[in-house]
């Protein structure tokens, strides 16, 4: 009876290779390896955080509105299907505590944390139930609704949409000598 292929101590004469299907699959587990890293990562500067500040897990998670168990879930880096409105939630709360430390007792990177975190403008205690205010993305706040506008237009529209918009710019803002002249009369 001759060996086949499969028999122990039988090595195959060429390597196997990937086929087309499995390589999606590798690519996402390396993927996933990545998230679960940052996951950890994530969990230690939680833990890290809180006990500076010197909270439970348990006083942090009335603080934010979460269980205790999702706390330590997240400190462990075990909550790969962590929501990140959680996570946010537990950071909120932790720079809310953070901010009760004097900042030059603090390193450049917990003050970057709490900048990057204060920029979310994340709710915090009571205010959470208040409606956000509307802020622009836009250095002039009307420009927004043009841009929505534009957006909507068929792209084979788009080029006869902006000769519009600025006819009309034209025709509201004047020419361009009427606009020097009104900048010249100006008083200084």
């Amino acid at each position: 009876m001759t060996a086949s292929p499969l028999s122990p101590g039988v090595q195959p004469v060429c390597r196997a290779v990937p086929v087309a299907g499995m390589l999606p699959m590798m690519m996402r587990t390396a993927t996933d390896q990545r998230w679960r890293d940052w996951m950890i990562a994530l969990g230690v500067r939680v833990r890290h955080l809180r006990e500076l500040v010197g909270l439970s897990q348990e006083q942090l998670a009335r603080q934010v509105g979460v269980s205790q168990g999702a706390i330590s879930r997240l400190e462990m880096g075990r909550g790969m299907n962590t929501p990140l409105l959680l996570a946010l939630r537990v950071y909120a709360g932790l720079t809310s505590a953070m901010r009760g430390i004097d900042p030059l007792l603090l390193t450049e990177d917990a003050r970057a944390l709490i900048a990057q975190l204060e920029a979310l403008q994340l709710p915090a205690g009571e205010a959470a139930a208040t409606q956000p205010a509307a802020s622009s993305l836009l250095v002039v706040p009307e420009f927004e609704q043009v841009v929505r506008m534009c957006s909507r237009v068929p792209a084979v529209r788009r080029a006869a949409f902006v000769k519009v918009v600025q006819a009309l710019a034209s025709a509201l803002c004047g020419t361009d000598e009427e606009l020097a002249g009104a900048e010249d009369a100006r008083p200084t």
